[in-house]
């Protein structure tokens, strides 16, 4: 079974509007609100699928409520820190051309008595899955090397872990040594070194401690990973829709996720979760290009 991590979870609406103007009363119509995070995309995408999941994190307040209720509604499992904080709320605002622009809330300034209280909920319920999904941003107030702490009890607890974030908490979590970390070109370049040696070789020579296995994400239906001392360009030959960046990486994290857990090893888990992430559930059937590199 796999534990879905989701730190910073939010309230998710998209609204349209007819011209967006700044500095100027702008009216939207909200068209979708769901419960988000990276953690939970990844979750209900390794449900839908066909896996078991559950999704932890940290909630608070009648934002919070939806959250959890919401989940519960889609048939998910979750076991949820509460805070007297409010979850935060965020808004995709799409003109009549389809440009879109993202407003969010910062989200919930949390205290050191709950970050104790998450990591506390953590290591109790961390020893009853096999594989440990740890995704996306983190609350203010939680210290940025969060990710480190929990991978290193998971390790402790024999669990398959996987990080995908951004920035400090990504650079602070690979030190953790997780079993995979997928990070996208400016992190690979801060973690990996000077963008003048080719990405081949800089994974080759990333300094311990590191993760087992790096998955870099380039462009849509194009990743480079390190497995067993080589590195490989796994790629679909057909192009893509570039607009669903975010979309595609945690259907990816979920679908490795799902099929590690099922017992694939790291490199069939990888080309097949390539493979239906690109078709969003719907077909495994994708051909795909794996080269050495």
């Amino acid at each position: 079974m796999i534990l879905s991590v989701s730190l910073n979870p939010k309230i998710e609406k998209v609204g349209r509007i007819k011209r967006f103007v700044v500095g100027k009363m702008n009216k939207i119509e909200i068209t979708k609100e769901s419960s988000g995070g990276r953690g939970i995309n990844a979750a209900r995408f390794i449900k839908k699928i066909g896996g078991e999941v559950l999704i932890t994190g940290i909630i608070g307040g009648k934002t919070g409520e939806y959250i959890e209720e919401e989940l519960k509604r889609e048939g998910i499992d979750t076991d949820f820190y509460v805070t007297e904080e409010e979850s935060r709320i965020s808004i995709k605002i799409f003109d009549e051309k389809g440009l879109r622009t993202d407003v969010s809330e910062v989200g919930p300034l949390l205290s050191p008595i709950d970050t104790k209280g998450f990591v506390d909920k953590f290591k109790e319920i961390v020893k009853d899955f096999d594989v440990v999904l740890l995704s996306g941003s983190i609350p203010s107030g939680v210290p940025e090397n969060i990710y480190f702490r929990l991978i290193t009890i998971a390790k402790d607890a024999g669990k398959i872990t996987i990080l995908d974030a951004e920035g400090e908490p990504l650079i602070e979590g690979v030190k953790g040594s997780p079993t995979i970390a997928r990070v996208d070109k400016p992190d690979f370049d801060k973690i990996c070194g000077s963008s003048l040696v080719s990405p081949a070789r800089r994974i080759k020579t990333v300094k311990e401690p590191k993760p087992e296995i790096i998955i870099v994400n380039f462009e849509k239906g194009s990743v480079l990973f390190n497995f067993e001392e080589k590195v490989y360009h796994l790629l679909s030959p057909e192009k893509f829709n570039g607009n669903d960046r975010d979309g595609f990486r945690d259907r990816f994290v979920g679908a490795i996720s799902y099929f590690l857990d099922s017992g694939s090893d790291y490199m069939d888990s990888i080309k097949k979760a390539l493979s239906i992430s690109l078709q969003e559930g719907i077909s495994f059937e994708r051909k795909l290009v794996l080269r050495e590199v």
